[in-house]
């Protein structure tokens, strides 16, 4: 590929990081900021000369083979079944393998797009964040914005706060930039009042401050959320607005946590103990009406590969995770951790920036250890 191909595929790359937050159709369907990606894929394909360093291939083979399997079995049930859901859920694995494939490609062999990935993503939420201005809602216990709901925000969230967390830990691009991005995208996830997201929010924090050195502002830091907690908990609620929302805010969603606690047995778990015979091969996605009225999708990324994909997709999606952690390094693997752990109650396998993120990581594990190797022949 050549410098201008690769730009222009870049192009596209940013639309799709500025615009990833706008939601005109419902989830699940492809948003406006999809159809950007997929210009970007397509000049990723026709300009591709792609040659990826060997340890990337080998990162990206056991996923390639966990798509193909998607694919297989998503084909198998609608055979069976006669309904399309199934294959219509396996173009979303297909997508976001492309994705992995051509920006992997782009940021292995010009590390300054790492960098431009990071600016272009704390330009868009900021860009965000004047817009609440208008898009705040009072009168709801949880924000939105152009999200379809607070969940879908409170992910987008950890994801941006993630991607500008490594930065910020690893020195890539301006620690400020990175610094602010990570701020507003610590904000979002606020607004949220996402139970699962805010622990996700607190070890992420925790992972970028470790890793700088920053005991003494861990304490600090921690000690700040506890008091901001019992501030809100003993503020007059008259005092502002803003005040009075989060004030409400907290004690009405914390208010719940017992009774959410207890709403999750009907989020589609017990489909695992009540469906044992899918968990060899797979179910595939879609297609509820094969395990009774009213079922909903299983809210929870690692339960839906058990589920839908057998024992087959979730040893290949682990082989690529474990391969990931072995060629990038336990510092690097750790920002996956936030995501993942808020993925165990809600599916977050289909949103794109989940594989950018995944993507940044390679990238910078690659050009660190081509940085560490120009550095020993030096010496």
């Amino acid at each position: 590929m050549t410098t201008s191909s690769s730009n222009v595929v870049f192009i596209f790359v940013m639309v799709y990081l500025l615009t990833c937050w706008v939601y005109v159709s419902p989830s699940g369907s492809p948003q406006p900021a999809d159809f950007a990606m997929v210009l970007a894929i397509a000049g990723g394909i026709l300009f591709a000369r792609m040659r990826f360093p060997k340890s990337t291939w080998y990162i990206l083979l056991p996923l390639i083979g966990f798509v193909y399997y998607v694919v297989l079995i998503s084909t198998l049930r609608t055979l069976e079944t006669g309904d399309m859901e199934p294959l219509k859920h396996a173009r979303y694995y297909v997508f976001n393998l492309l994705v992995v494939i051509v920006l992997s490609f782009l940021v292995t062999n010009k590390r300054n797009l790492i960098n431009a990935v990071m600016v272009t993503l704390c330009i868009s939420v900021i860009i965000l964040f004047v817009l609440q201005i208008t898009l705040f809602n009072f009168s709801a216990s949880r924000q939105r914005l152009l999200f379809n709901n607070p969940n879908q925000l409170a992910y987008f969230g950890i994801l941006c706060a993630s991607i500008f967390g490594v930065c910020i830990a690893r020195c890539v691009g301006s620690r400020k930039i990175s610094t602010l991005g990570f701020l507003i995208s610590t904000w979002y996830v606020l607004i949220s009042l996402s139970l699962s997201a805010l622990t996700a929010l607190g070890l992420l924090v925790t992972i970028v401050l470790l890793q700088l050195g920053a005991i003494r502002v861990l304490l600090i830091g921690a000690g700040t959320v506890l008091a901001l907690t019992i501030s809100l908990q003993v503020a007059d609620p008259g005092d502002s607005r803003i005040v009075t929302y989060m004030h409400d805010s907290w004690d009405n969603r914390f208010g719940r946590v017992e009774e959410k606690l207890e709403d999750e047995a009907a989020r589609g778990y017990p489909r695992l103990v009540e469906f044992p015979e899918y968990l060899i091969f797979g179910a595939g996605e879609g297609a509820r009406w094969r395990f009774g009225t009213g079922q909903i999708e299983i809210h929870s990324s690692w339960a839906t590969i058990l589920f839908s994909y057998g024992i087959p997709g979730t040893l290949l999606f682990g082989t690529f995770i474990w391969i990931l952690y072995k060629n990038i390094g336990f510092g690097l693997a750790v920002y996956i951790l936030p995501a993942a752990g808020y993925s165990i109650t809600h599916q977050g396998l289909r949103f794109t920036l989940f594989w950018i993120l995944l993507v940044m990581l390679i990238g910078i594990g690659n050009h660190q250890k081509l940085a560490a190797r120009s550095a020993n022949s030096v010496v």
